[in-house]
């Protein structure tokens, strides 16, 4: 199948409680104009692919104001002064003016400047089914979400073996989920993804549960939100699996949002955001971390994890290691619980404040079970930690030591509780002597 553009659907239309079956077959440079580029799937309908291949397929529109607009036409949706939808059209590829406006005529609403039409490759519709093994997508692009995949309501889909590559959208560059959505993969790869929001994957509704094992999320990117996973009410879990190089504004590993992830033998390597949380940026979720790293990651707040709004932390024999970032390199928490267990925080270092970690607001620090924070750095305060409005209990021989910084090499310590149950802080460095420090 190639070479074929059919207007709202693409190659190949799976009808209502239909079964595709495709085997060693390829869909080449097919569009469509709203949704499935390559196969689109009716309600209850079922494909099975195995050793095949999507590449530069395509679906969707994006509207332009601007072929039948003059700048000086453009306002809002009252017809007033003109409003930036800035994701819109720098998505869309359009050229902005100097009043960065992009709906056209007074009383238009902003909606008109959204991108329309899903699944570049694949577009499921609610209650389908799907079965992937050693399937590949190459360059293929959707203007609003999933620029391989889109899975709608209800949908089954066990993917392996397979890989994602260099595939773009609005939102997630390779799949885009919505509600009460089952996701397994296998020895998956998504490389080279792109997206406004969720580079590789994206979840953009409740009820998702996502199961992954022996895979690579290795250099995506995004212009917002997760380089690599942005999870929304998610049970998300990760096993055996790398998450390296990726780049985004904020959390470009991972990003959950009232989600729980559980986590076992995950790496999070040298992933680089601007703002804040490089490997992870949690809000309001539940992460366990078992046997898992994190190094190597670059932000300006929790080049580690960067956690808020009742989030909370649980390390078992984990790490958290040359990482780097101007207030809490290896951690920055507000309002959440971090429980390290047999886990250690080492040799990160912050520009500003909070070597180790830094937390404010009602944060609980627990390290228990020889957990260690050893050999972190600032040239400001808290080598090992900045504790403000926080409490800390240090229990099960667990140690503070060989950190360094201006003021409190070990601790630097604030409106806090700490409790040392054999515990131990020992040969912290005090580069000058300065405020409250431990």
């Amino acid at each position: 199948m190639a070479s074929g553009s059919i207007g709202r659907v693409g190659a190949v239309f799976v009808g209502a409680g239909s079964t595709l079956r495709l085997e060693d077959s390829k869909v080449a440079d097919c569009s469509a104009g709203y949704e499935g580029g390559g196969v689109y799937l009716d309600e209850l309908s079922r494909v099975e692919m195995s050793r095949s291949e999507f590449r530069d397929t395509s679906s969707g529109f994006c509207p332009n104001p601007i072929s039948s607009c003059q700048s000086s036409d453009w306002a809002d949706s009252t017809g007033d002064t003109c409003e930036t939808y800035i994701s819109y059209p720098r998505w869309c590829g359009w050229q902005e003016s100097s009043d960065e406006c992009c709906v056209c005529g007074g009383g238009t609403s902003k909606f008109s400047c959204e991108p329309a039409g899903s699944g570049g490759a694949l577009f499921a519709a609610m209650s389908t089914s799907i079965t992937l093994q050693a399937v590949e997508f190459q360059n293929c692009s959707s203007a609003r979400a999933g620029g391989a995949a889109y899975l709608g309501f209800n949908v089954t889909a066990i993917i392996s073996s397979s890989r994602f590559l260099d595939c773009q959208a609005r939102d997630g560059g390779a799949m885009d989920l919505h509600g009460n959505v089952s996701l397994c993969l296998t020895n998956v790869d998504m490389h080279r993804n792109h997206a406004d929001r969720g580079g590789a994957l994206n979840v953009a509704s409740a009820h998702v549960a996502i199961s992954m094992h022996g895979s690579t999320i290795i250099n995506n990117s995004a212009v917002s939100y997760a380089g690599g996973i942005y999870l929304t009410s998610t049970a998300f879990k990760a096993a055996n699996t790398s998450i390296l190089g990726n780049t985004a504004a904020f959390g470009a590993g991972m990003v959950g949002y009232s989600a729980s992830i559980m986590l076992t033998a995950v790496s999070f390597d040298c992933n680089i955001v601007s703002s804040y949380g490089a490997a992870l940026f949690l809000s309001g979720s539940d992460l366990s971390m078992n046997e898992c790293s994190i190094e190597g990651s670059l932000a300006a707040r929790g080049a580690g994890i960067y956690a808020k709004s009742a989030s909370s932390i649980l390390l078992r024999a984990s790490t958290v290691t040359g990482n780097t970032g101007a207030y809490g390199a290896g951690f920055y928490l507000s309002q959440s619980e971090l429980t390290c267990k047999n886990s250690s925080i080492q040799h990160n270092t912050a520009t500003q404040t909070g070597g180790g970690l830094i937390s404010f607001s009602k944060c609980v620090i627990n390290l228990i079970a020889g957990a260690s924070v050893s050999h972190n750095h600032t040239s400001s305060r808290g080598g090992g930690m900045y504790l403000q409005d926080s409490s800390m209990h240090m229990m099960e021989s667990s140690t503070i030591w060989e950190n360094e910084a201006a003021n409190g090499g070990g601790v630097y310590s604030k409106s806090c509780v700490m409790v040392l149950t054999m515990g131990s802080l020992m040969l912290n460095t005090v580069i000058s002597i300065g405020l409250p420090c431990v």
